[in-house]
């Protein structure tokens, strides 16, 4: 499990909304 990860994993579980915004930005770039 990369850090990177770990980091979304943190994010799935305060704000699963921005986590969909966060991979939609990711996506985009």
């Amino acid at each position: 499990m990369s850090r990177q990860d770990a980091c979304y994993a943190l994010f799935i579980n305060r704000e699963p909304t921005a986590l969909a915004a966060g991979f939609l930005a990711v996506y985009q770039s």
